[in-house]
């Protein structure tokens, strides 16, 4: 029970302060100013003025990154794009 009261206090302080953690899964480690920029982008676009920012290598995006925040999910993955062509394309042809 420690533990869910713990992370329950970091969540409020986090809704508080305004701060959100992201995850960002990329082929190769990022610098510290691509994560820099990342987290202006997306913080923008979660509503909170800055993200936690966790770098996560994931070799089966092939290029591109992408970015889960909270339960949100910015797919912009070689992978992703592939896959969402390929649902188009079978779309089509249905």
């Amino acid at each position: 029970i420690f533990s869910e009261m713990t992370s329950e206090f970091v969540k409020l302080a986090n809704r508080t302060k305004q701060i959100d953690d992201a995850v960002v899964y990329s082929v190769k480690p990022l610098s510290g100013a691509e994560i820099q920029s990342l987290s202006e982008v997306f913080a923008k676009k979660a509503g909170v003025t800055s993200l936690r920012v966790e770098n996560v290598i994931d070799m089966d995006l092939i290029g591109g990154v992408k970015i889960r925040i909270g339960n949100r999910i910015y797919d912009g993955s070689v992978s992703g794009k592939l896959s969402r062509i390929e649902r188009q394309l079978a779309g089509e042809n249905r």
